[in-house]
């Protein structure tokens, strides 16, 4: 991605040729660590991920999509799709077809499935009646995609523990009678302590190396249970994190009066649905701001190509997109703005 660059996102793989998988076909682990830098690797005490990377392939960082959130990433991760061909354009967003909002609660087959693209677990199910998905928490499996869902899911529940989640995920692999065969396992951390204390500081230490610990947790218990010597194991992340300093907050109520356009989405990218006839105002105020400062304003039609984000009724007429270290805010939130049609 041109416009973010200090967000990545890292991977492992650890493979080995399976011999004899439970399921009778080829196992896949894929877990992700929500907002997991690349650098944390060698800002803090990492020996498992380290150990992981040792044993496998460790790509250096990756590009994530446009919009450096949990929905698109992981959706993009799970589909092979960008998000403008997914539709999973945002953690919120706004359709213009459908006039409706969306958001993280949202599990809606309309909202994600296109018809057009097909997450991998729905992918596995459909190659076999033997073949069993299973996916702990990951956003849009506990969604019904092509009339199908995970045999296996649990939904998004922060109080439930990183060893809980681990020995379920277990159970599914090890099903007497529907063993998975593939299994995708989402982390919330260290992302949310990331967003609270930034990148750098002693409190996303210790969340980068307690979820260290726990990856060393689930694969001891992997192979506790003669399971990891047979699995493709990728572990990924879906964006970094980088320092916002305050003094590069850039207020909206600074720019635009809240009566002149609705917000729809959230940061990085917002969307603004002008008011009536206030079309021209408000992209032209946000572009004469743009002009002095950490934000970018395009109309749907200028959307660079290379963004893969504008070709879906979910992009706003005009969008804009953040440079390294800044925020937009309303009040205190992080992001920047874009502009959305009238429907």
């Amino acid at each position: 991605m041109h416009s973010l660059p200090v967000y990545a996102l890292v991977l492992f793989l650890y493979a080995t040729a399976p011999s004899s998988c439970l399921s009778g076909a080829p196992l896949l682990l894929v877990v992700s660590l929500d907002g997991f830098w690349y650098k944390y690797l060698t800002l803090y005490n990492t020996p498992n991920l380290n150990a992981l990377a040792h044993q496998g392939v460790r790509a250096e960082y990756m590009k994530n999509v446009f919009v450096t959130k949990t929905f698109p990433n992981h959706f993009s991760i799970a589909t092979g799709y960008f998000e403008e061909s997914h539709g999973i354009v945002g953690n919120a967003m706004y359709d213009t077809t459908l006039n409706q909002t969306f958001d993280i609660t949202n599990v809606e087959t309309k909202w994600w499935d296109n018809g057009k693209v097909i997450p991998i677990w729905t992918a596995n199910q459909m190659h076999g009646a033997s073949r069993y998905s299973g996916a702990m928490m990951w956003p849009g499996s506990d969604v019904k995609i092509h009339g199908d869902i995970s045999h296996y899911y649990v939904t998004y529940n922060p109080r439930m523990s990183f060893p809980s989640r681990v020995v379920t995920m277990i159970s599914w692999f090890l099903h007497p009678e529907t063993p998975a065969n593939c299994v995708f396992f989402y982390y919330e951390e260290p992302d949310e302590t990331g967003h609270n204390f930034g990148p750098f500081s002693a409190e996303v230490r210790e969340s980068v190396e307690s979820v260290d610990a726990l990856m060393g947790f689930m694969v001891h218990k992997l192979k506790e249970a003669g399971i990891f010597e047979r699995l493709n194991f990728l572990v990924v992340s879906d964006h970094g994190m980088a320092e916002a300093p305050g003094k590069n907050v850039i207020n909206m109520d600074n720019i635009l009066d809240p009566k002149t356009y609705i917000q729809s989405g959230t940061s990085p990218v917002w969307n603004i649905l002008p008011a009536e006839g206030k079309e021209d105002l408000v992209f032209n105020k946000l572009k004469a701001a743009a002009n002095h400062s950490h934000f970018s304003v395009f109309r749907r039609n200028e959307v660079p190509d290379s963004y893969h984000y504008s070709h879906n009724p979910r992009k706003t007429e005009s969008s804009s997109k953040s440079l390294a270290f800044q925020r937009v805010s309303e009040e205190r939130s992080t992001g920047v703005v874009s502009l959305l049609p009238q429907p």
